[in-house]
């Protein structure tokens, strides 16, 4: 029986405490519209329009060092069970 009433207590408490909650979200959602129109109204001569500048991607040739590199080379093994173990251990410490 007891569990029972803590239940209804914690349902009635999260169900103030939604509603508080929702409360002060209307409140201040409210008084953010308000303060931008306000804010618009007032600042709207004096913005000025400000130069945007793109960005431009660097020539492929820029990473030639990087590019000319094969991806996989012929010499290449994986690596050996026990090296895998140990590192796999050292970065779980």
């Amino acid at each position: 029986m007891n569990e029972l009433l803590n239940g209804i207590y914690l349902t009635l408490y999260l169900l103030v405490l939604c509603a508080l909650l929702a409360g002060v979200l209307a409140v201040e959602s409210r008084n953010l519209v308000t303060t931008e129109a306000i804010m618009s109204a007032e600042t709207s001569s004096a913005v000025t329009p400000i130069e945007q500048r793109h960005y431009s991607a660097p020539a492929i040739r820029t990473f030639s060092e990087i590019t000319e590199r094969p991806l996989v080379s012929a010499g290449r093994e994986p690596v050996k069970p026990a090296i895998a173990a140990r590192v796999v251990t050292r970065g779980n410490v």
